[in-house]
């Protein structure tokens, strides 16, 4: 029996989220509709609950908490906060997503519905404290961004909703956080950073995931200066090399989008980037402006 290649799509994320599945069953369209269903619904509900967008979402109700007050979240944003904190450590605070604040100032992000006025940007470790039952303590009040690292986390849980659901290869690609599973291989191109129509083949993809950061289209629509600017944005560390754009290949989409924020800011070849990238069992490719590419 041939080999039958299923494609869906679904704008989720902010982003079109894309899944590709290839089998030789006789049952696999009937197969990959009902995990693709799946897997979409577990996408939407990992976007209600962690983007900063969201009226109604834990990280708005974060937002509006004061200092001492405790939150039950659920549980997919208890596990991302939990990572989250883990990298922040692990980098010595050069992940930071209380960039919030800055984020909204910058017209990046929505101010949050009914919150205090905006805190001073701090670290995770010092706003929130991670309870059993998936409760947070709010320590001082907090705006959070999980954004990347959300978008990464919905690519992982997608990826094991389908394996769930009897999908067992595939590609899942949320804008360019990726992940391909099973026997599929991906070639792994980047938008060339001084020419976004041009595309870079850096590397194959098979049983791994990645992401990329970079300077692609960074003047939002609605921000509030005309100057180009990056969402990446570093607290306790500037940027410490120019790179135009950031891909990390690790093992779990989500460490491999908050890697691409460490390396954008410490550079690849710092001594921490060097030292999370052997921790998580990643790699990193870097390009310059003019293409030319450093792996790590």
């Amino acid at each position: 029996m041939p080999v039958v290649t299923h494609r869906r799509a679904k704008p989720l994320l902010g982003t079109l989220v894309a899944i590709h599945a290839n089998s030789a069953s006789s049952d696999s369209e009937a197969v990959f509709v009902a995990a693709t269903d799946a897997a979409f619904a577990r996408i939407a509900h990992i976007h209600r609950v962690m983007s900063f967008h969201e009226p109604t979402s834990d990280l708005q109700a974060i937002a509006r908490c004061r200092s001492g007050e405790h939150l039950q979240v659920d549980q997919d944003t208890w596990n991302v906060l939990q990572l989250a904190l883990n990298i922040e450590r692990d980098s010595d605070q050069i992940f930071n997503p209380t960039v919030a604040p800055t984020m909204v100032r910058n017209g990046l992000l929505p101010p949050p519905a009914n919150a205090c006025n905006a805190p001073a940007t701090s670290t995770l470790a010092r706003s929130i404290c991670l309870s059993e039952s998936c409760v947070v303590e709010v320590l001082q009040p907090v705006w959070i961004d999980l954004g990347g690292i959300a978008k990464g986390y919905a690519v992982d849980v997608a990826t094991r909703t389908l394996i769930e659901h009897g999908v067992n290869s595939g590609i899942v690609n949320a804008g360019g956080d990726l992940c391909a599973f099973g026997n599929a291989e991906h070639r792994i191109h980047v938008r060339h950073p001084s020419n976004p129509g041009q595309r870079i083949a850096i590397a194959n993809l098979c049983e791994l995931s990645c992401a990329t950061s970079g300077d692609y289209y960074v003047t939002h629509p609605k921000a509030r200066t005309t100057a180009v600017q990056t969402a990446i944005i570093g607290v306790r560390t500037p940027r410490a090399e120019q790179h135009a754009s950031v891909t990390v290949i690790a093992p779990l989409c989500a460490v491999a989008d908050a890697l691409t924020k460490v390396i954008w800011l410490a550079g690849i070849d710092s001594a921490i980037s060097r030292t999370l990238l052997a921790r998580y069992e990643a790699q990193s490719v870097a390009l310059d402006v003019h293409g030319a590419a450093t792996y790590a």
